[in-house]
């Protein structure tokens, strides 16, 4: 898993679901493939962008996104 402190992310319109939110967690689940997640993390003024199979879980705590292993 890999974790990134962000500043914005944008997940792409119609291609994610949230699937639950508990305290101090949101989870996301792709209902695509190629489903694409865009964040500006912020240590850079990059923006990284993720494609996601459908099914993949995506975690949000805080300012920081949590992101299966192998995702590009």
């Amino acid at each position: 898993m890999e974790v990134h402190a962000f500043l914005q992310v944008v997940f792409q319109e119609g291609a994610w679901k949230l699937v639950w939110a508990e305290a101090g967690r949101i989870t996301y689940k792709a209902t695509q493939d190629h489903a694409s997640v865009e964040m500006v993390r912020s240590d850079q003024d990059q923006r990284l962008r993720f494609r996601a199979a459908k099914g993949t879980k995506i975690a949000i705590t805080g300012n920081s996104i949590h992101l299966p292993d192998g995702l590009r």
